[in-house]
């Protein structure tokens, strides 16, 4: 694993590490997933994943829009894309749309659908209903060229949307 930078000879709590400007080989390239707060984020394209980091910034949400998509629509997208090379049980289907080019172009999926059992969403939602006021986001799948950190405005936007 590279090492993480710190300032001065102490070493630094993880929230005042400093990464280097240079991007360096992952330290997890054998695996599909890392954990939610990582300052790495995943992209697919062509069901092969790749990494990018938080520091490279530049999502413009101006640039996008979210839209509530067909299920073919997502289907195609994600079985095109997603490593899994599957489509799960889905409730609703949002896409993720990049203007910048003057016309509209799918750069992004998120797929909300209905869990294995209803304990997913009852255990950390008691107060909500099931497949009714809350789903699991089954599938989240953004191109290579979506910057940095389009997930995080995207699943905002999708939530959102849905309400």
């Amino acid at each position: 694993m590279p090492e993480l930078l710190a300032t001065g000879s102490t070493p630094l709590p993880a929230t005042q590490l400093v990464f280097p400007a240079v991007q360096e080989a992952l330290p997890f390239d054998d695996i599909s997933e890392i954990p939610t707060s990582s300052a790495w984020c995943q992209r697919w394209q062509g069901r092969r994943h790749s990494w990018r980091h938080l520091s490279e910034g530049g999502f413009d949400a101006r640039r996008y829009l979210v839209e509530l998509i067909p299920e073919r629509l997502a289907k195609a997208f994600v079985l095109e894309h997603h490593y899994s090379g599957s489509f799960p049980a889905a409730r609703l289907s949002f896409g993720l749309y990049d203007f910048s080019l003057g016309e509209a172009r799918l750069c992004g999926v998120a797929v909300f659908g209905v869990p294995v059992t209803a304990a997913v969403l009852t255990r950390p939602l008691p107060d909500l209903v099931p497949y009714i006021e809350s789903l699991e986001c089954s599938r989240f799948v953004l191109m290579d060229e979506c910057p940095a950190p389009a997930q995080r405005a995207g699943s905002s936007l999708a939530a959102s949307t849905s309400s």
